[in-house]
């Protein structure tokens, strides 16, 4: 059974037109704020402090400005030439645990009533296959329902 696709009517164009827009609008505005960024930082580099209080249009305004920095390391190179020792600078790094949450989870069961949290397809996989009933979970938990919607925009059907 095939689903209807929405019908665009006028009204519905109108409101994707603005939305396209506003899309460029937000890029140019994070373009020039960038750009100002810039601006004050460089004004700023070199006064003491990290705070800059300036009255200006006769409001107050205060400008937190400071440097950081990033160093990146080439882990194989590091891993390489330290052997063993490699581990002694290692931290835990969260992206590569949620990259590698299988491989981890069972030496963190230990822990995991500190740090887990109850999976919605975990529970759903336990009420499945009879390790827990949908009545362990009455009014346990709280449904939110939030719109999401994300138009995106490609190159114009004239141009191509």
């Amino acid at each position: 059974m095939e689903t209807m696709q929405p019908i665009l009517t006028p009204e519905i164009e109108a409101v994707l037109r603005r939305y396209m827009e506003i899309q460029q609008e937000e890029r140019r505005i994070q373009e020039e704020k960038r750009s100002l960024q810039f601006t004050l930082f460089e004004h700023l580099k070199d006064a003491p402090g990290r705070e800059w209080h300036v009255t200006v249009a006769d409001r107050r305004v205060k400008v937190i400005h400071e440097e950081s920095t990033r160093v990146t390391y080439n882990e194989k190179m590091l891993a390489t030439r330290l052997g063993d020792r490699y581990l002694e600078i290692l931290a835990v790094d969260p992206k590569k645990l949620r990259e590698h949450e299988r491989l981890v989870e069972p030496y963190l069961r230990p822990v995991l009533l500190q740090i887990g949290t109850p999976d919605r397809d975990r529970i759903r996989k336990g009420i499945e296959t009879g390790l827990f009933s949908s009545e362990d979970f009455k009014g346990a938990f709280v449904r939110t329902v939030k719109p999401f919607i994300a138009v995106s925009v490609g190159l114009s059907t004239t141009a191509l």
